[in-house]
């Protein structure tokens, strides 16, 4: 079934993507996917657990083996990582909920749930009795301010649930009064609780199961292809991760994820995805999933020079230089797409920071190395209105890195205004040293505005009077 176009409606607000975190041991390996609505992207491969938006923030949950022990969560923000914290205390960690003030978050190995604060401190435990990972707890969410559990059964010993997967022993139940919400699951996982009743996975029978309100009877099921875990609700649609078997590979070779319709629950569309297994869903604003594809990247200096170096490592060379060469672009290449936060006006003498993006509209890549080095940098010009004056180039504000052709940089600009008040025509833009600036090419590659530069505002002495602050008041002897 091939995948049409989709749109990822949530809240009302269309500007959603899907993302998938992704496992798969010792065949495909794992990662994040992100699904547009049109295409599919690997963002990255990294082998990944729980998946939740809270606000301005992605919080991933990267995955551990129980043989190993510990676990390890990325915080992002728009910028890419915003926070990286280990948890030593957490043993195959699954699926959390997020209470506002905590991570609340299921440590399968140890039948265990840890209330883990944004430092990564350990700052509550509880635990069902029994060996470690008797009863495979499996995830935690939160619902009218309750949490809620989900459970393989009631198990004492290790894995007490291997070959009991399909007794229909599962259940979600209420962490604070033990009740048990859903029943007669075939190792569940995914509750959500939407359109006023309970959705779960029965993964073992590839079943997804909206609920009546008694959390007893099946209102509506969808046979999916494969073991179901993960889900995500949109205003149109339920989207439900299938993963492929570990103890039948010749089911499915490949995790995908079905697409239902939510008020039908037919399957509208399948989207095929090159790990094996899906760990979870979420739907995130665009925005927030720039910052996943960011990751790590957030200081352009420090990528750049790691980059130029793993070039050098590959053929075995110890750089005496690290930076690239920067040859003449010819006229036709110095296309560029400038803007920046002009102010109204710049104070005499003093440097002032203006926040600019520029595009690289070319097909050459544009370099801060020598010889010819392609900065941004800014113009002063007259006006009818201007003082007398030569027109003026300003400073430099190298690129942190190469701009490959359609590359994006955002760059706080220093700019200090000429020596005489009046106004202006300031003029931002490229300029490669030595050759050529780019406005002159064509006025499109810069951006510019009429400004005033103004005589510096005069401070006034502090009053020594009584209603001055505690801090200006003369001292008493």
């Amino acid at each position: 079934m091939s995948t049409p176009k989709l749109n990822l409606v949530y809240g009302g607000n269309p500007d959603y993507t899907l993302l998938a975190s992704c496992a798969g041991d010792e065949d495909t390996g794992g990662g994040l996917c992100a699904f547009d609505g049109h295409t599919l992207q690997v963002i990255d491969r990294v082998s990944s657990a729980g998946l939740r938006v809270e606000g301005d923030r992605i919080i991933r949950l990267l995955r551990t083996p129980i043989s190993t022990g510990g676990g390890e969560f990325v915080v992002y923000d728009a910028r890419g990582v915003r926070q990286y914290f280990r948890v030593d205390e957490l043993s195959d960690g699954h699926y959390f909920a997020w209470d506002g003030d905590h991570i609340v978050v299921a440590s399968t190995g140890t039948n265990s749930i840890l209330w883990i604060s944004m430092s990564g401190a350990v700052d509550r435990v509880w635990r069902i009795p029994g060996d470690d990972d008797s009863c495979h707890l499996n995830e935690v969410v939160l619902h009218e301010n309750r949490l809620f559990v989900c459970v393989f059964g009631d198990y004492g010993d290790y894995r007490g649930y291997k070959g009991r997967e399909r007794s229909g022993d599962g259940y979600v139940f209420d962490l604070e009064t033990g009740d048990k919400v859903v029943r007669g699951l075939c190792a569940p996982h995914s509750p959500r609780h939407f359109d006023g009743a309970w959705a779960v996975c029965s993964s073992m029978r590839n079943e997804f199961i909206q609920f009546a309100s008694d959390g007893a009877t099946p209102e509506r099921t969808a046979l999916l292809e494969g073991f179901t875990r993960g889900v995500a609700v949109s205003d149109d649609y339920i989207f439900v991760g299938e993963s492929a078997r570990r103890s039948d590979p010749g089911r499915i070779q490949r995790g995908a994820i079905a697409v239902l319709s939510r008020t039908t629950l037919e399957t509208v569309s399948r989207i095929r995805l090159p790990f094996q297994e899906v760990s979870e869903l979420a739907l995130a604003p665009r925005e927030l999933v720039e910052g996943t594809r960011i990751g790590f990247r957030t200081n352009l200096l420090r990528i750049h020079e790691q980059d130029q170096l793993f070039l050098f490592h590959q053929l075995g060379l110890e750089p005496k230089r690290i930076w690239a060469t920067s040859d003449p672009l010819p006229p036709e290449q110095c296309r560029a797409g400038v803007s920046a936060a002009i102010p109204d006006s710049f104070e005499l003498g003093k440097l002032t920071l203006v926040d600019c993006t520029i595009q690289n509209l070319g097909e050459c890549f544009y370099s801060p190395g020598i010889s010819n080095p392609v900065s941004l940098s800014y113009k002063w010009q007259r006006t009818k209105r201007s003082p007398m004056m030569e027109h003026q180039e300003g400073l430099r504000t190298g690129l942190p890195c190469v701009l490959p052709p359609h590359g994006k940089l955002n760059l706080r600009m220093e700019v200090m205004p000429p020596p005489l008040p009046g106004e202006y025509l300031f003029i931002v833009t490229l300029v490669q040293d030595g050759v050529r600036w780019f406005d002159e090419i064509d006025p499109a590659n810069a951006c510019s505005a009429v400004v005033v530069v103004r005589e510096p505002q005069q401070t006034q002495a502090p009053d020594s009077s009584t209603d001055a602050p505690a801090y200006l008041a003369p001292r008493k002897n």
